[in-house]
């Protein structure tokens, strides 16, 4: 039998346990990156953005990670 999802939905921790590793790319310089949860568990994925490291793409500028 089974049993109620144990994580809260939307949130990093949920994505950690239905997909695994996840990995981040850049749309500007198509820079791969590993998506590290450390400290993101609890934060709602759907208000998260993330920008490039190396062109400073964004996802505000049409560009960044994806």
């Amino acid at each position: 039998m089974v049993g109620p999802w144990p994580h809260r939905a939307f949130t990093f921790r949920a994505l950690s346990k239905t997909y695994g590793q996840m990995w981040l790319r850049c749309d500007v310089c198509r820079r791969y990156a590993r998506l590290k949860l450390a400290g993101l568990h609890g934060v709602d994925y759907r208000t998260k953005t993330f920008s490039c490291s190396v062109c400073g793409g964004s996802p505000n500028e049409g560009g960044g990670w994806r």
